[in-house]
């Protein structure tokens, strides 16, 4: 009985969210457990000036578990099924945690830019490292004085 009442309180709050931070919502058979989310794609990104509608089903064990995500229009994205438009179980299932403070955690521009941010820091060379010319370059000095035969030799 407990869980049934965070369930929906849950449900309510997370719903409450949504409006609050300007997505446009549809409800779905008028209740709050199912419904579509209409939101913009972000700026400076693949997607912007596309408008995209996702379908939200919260469980009745919500936020106990993750909900159903779906795109209802053609959305091309690695975690995204071109068929279905179902959002990869896996992106959604290893990551989730009743801690989410509402469902569009994976629609929001707060979290494309965290995400190309930590791409970034993973992409940058460490701040010790010589740069590629100067390696170069000190390699072909290596090259220039070594003893032996060359490449054109053979």
């Amino acid at each position: 009985m407990a869980q049934t009442q965070i369930s929906s309180s849950r449900k309510q709050c997370d719903f409450a969210k949504l409006l609050m931070a300007g997505y446009d919502l549809e409800l779905n058979n008028k209740n709050t457990q199912d419904f579509n989310v209409v939101f913009h794609g972000p700026k400076e990104t693949i997607y912007e000036g596309g408008v995209w509608r996702v379908h939200v089903t919260l469980p009745d064990d919500y936020p106990f578990s993750s909900p159903s995500i779906g795109f209802l229009n053609k959305i091309l994205h690695p975690n995204v099924d071109e068929a279905s438009g179902s959002v990869c179980l896996d992106v959604i299932n290893q990551t989730w945690t009743p801690l989410y403070k509402h469902v569009m955690k994976y629609a929001s521009r707060d979290s494309w830019e965290r995400e190309q941010a930590r791409k970034k820091e993973d992409e940058a060379p460490p701040q010790h490292q010589e740069s590629s010319e100067s390696q170069a370059s000190e390699l072909g000095r290596v090259d220039e004085d070594a003893d032996g035969a060359g490449i054109e030799d053979l």
